[in-house]
């Protein structure tokens, strides 16, 4: 599909259209702004209608296409954040001139991006600002200008990577690290949220359980428990599991198997795999997601039930008092996996924060506030997955029994 169809076929109902779809950013004296820009006055008495019937009217070129389809194009807020870390060695103050290349490098491939960075005490920031196409929307709505953020922050033993969770912003991010390899450390250690290879629902439901902290077991982090509001479950799929069973083709987050049943008396046969599933929990198996909103989700029977045939909590959102923050307000977060089945690429929102129980205060996390709230967060996750590997070689490192040999009786 040709993204500039729209400026280079667009007849006089097309900009008779595109003028009348927002009166936010194509106000009548916006209007009247473009017409005087191409030498015509119009009358101020003049409706907002017939303003716009009487300026489709005229020729538009190629730029003045293009100006229309600026002044509407939309500002996408990514507030969505994933996080990894990085050891051995890795140093923010070589980032420099590894950020430089590859922004000359995408420079002739990527020609809507914007690339800018910056280092601090123990810091670099890499901003980018870029340009997409959203082809379900209207000829002139389809212009998305995007932006992103790329943080690295040097801890005592590691680097902390917080970036926006987009594919163009997760793709710089990651030919960053591997020019790095390449010109400064060919081994750095990345440490992923990665669960993939975890077949166990207990395991993996420790995971949600650790981030909400229902019993307040880690408040020294500044996180006490006030509620949980929504959860989804998603069936378990490991790196083990055979990969023609493609869980994460469905579209939509929330979805259930609504293919009907095979016949098995049609085909005059059945294999011996659906001969052995043929007793099991059909009703379990065929559906791969499930959400709950509500109250009480921690107890909640059905979820319980879930997650003892083979699901975990892939996505919550829960709210925490924080006592990092002045007056210690009640902040509200979301996170979930992008790759919900196999429990990869974190996915983080940090929403807003609220003073009453009635939440009809909600007000808009502050840069500083978010600053320390993410930090903390950060940690939680971290040690909610440490945690996790380290019962997994618990549970899976069994002593080895060894059987003395009875000495064989003399002849």
């Amino acid at each position: 599909m040709n993204k500039y169809q729209a400026t280079i076929f667009s007849t006089d109902s097309d900009i008779y259209t595109a003028l009348q779809s927002n009166k936010i950013k194509l106000s009548d004296n916006s209007i009247r702004e473009i017409a005087f820009n191409r030498g015509v006055l119009f009358s101020s008495n003049l409706e907002r209608d017939i303003l716009i019937e009487k300026m489709s009217e005229l020729p538009f070129s190629y730029a003045h296409v293009v100006s229309i389809q600026d002044r509407l194009a939309t500002n996408t807020n990514h507030e969505i954040y994933s996080i990894l870390r990085i050891y051995e060695g890795f140093d923010v103050n070589n980032l420099y001139d590894i950020v430089e290349h590859i922004k000359s490098e995408r420079k002739d491939r990527h020609r809507e991006e914007s690339i800018t960075h910056s280092g601090g005490l123990g810091t670099y920031t890499i901003e980018v600002i870029y340009t997409e196409y959203d082809f379900r929307r209207g000829k002139f709505q389809q212009k998305k200008l995007n932006g992103g953020k790329i943080s690295f922050i040097k801890s005592k033993n590691f680097t902390s990577v917080r970036f926006t969770h987009t594919k163009k912003i997760a793709n710089i991010l990651g030919d960053i690290l591997n020019y790095y390899k390449v010109k400064v450390l060919d081994t750095i250690n990345i440490q992923h949220i990665d669960l993939a290879h975890i077949s166990d629902q207990t395991l993996r439901n420790m995971f949600a359980k650790h981030l909400y902290d229902f019993d307040n077991r880690f408040t020294n982090d500044g996180f006490n428990y006030f509620g949980l509001e929504k959860v989804r479950l998603s069936r378990i799929k490991t790196i083990f599991d055979d990969e023609a069973d493609d869980l994460n083709s469905d579209p939509a987050d929330f979805s259930t198997d609504t293919e009907s049943e095979e016949d098995e008396n049609s085909q005059g046969m059945i294999s011996k795999k659906e001969e052995n599933k043929k007793d099991e929990h059909n009703r379990v198996f065929k559906l791969n997601n499930a959400s709950y909103d509500g109250h009480s989700l921690v107890d909640a029977k059905q979820i319980e039930e879930l997650c003892n045939e083979g699901f975990y909590r892939s996505f919550i959102r829960w709210k925490s008092r924080v006592t990092l923050l002045t007056n210690n307000p009640i902040v509200t977060f979301e996170i979930g996996f992008e790759d919900k089945h196999f429990c990869r690429e974190v996915k983080i929102r940090i929403l807003y924060k609220q003073h009453s129980y009635s939440g009809d205060d909600k007000e808009k996390i502050e840069p500083h506030e978010f600053d320390l709230i993410i930090k903390s967060l950060e940690d939680r996750i971290f040690n909610a997955n440490d945690l996790i590997i380290e019962e997994l070689a618990r549970v899976t490192s069994a002593p080895i029994k060894i059987i003395n040999k009875e000495p064989e009786a003399e002849e």
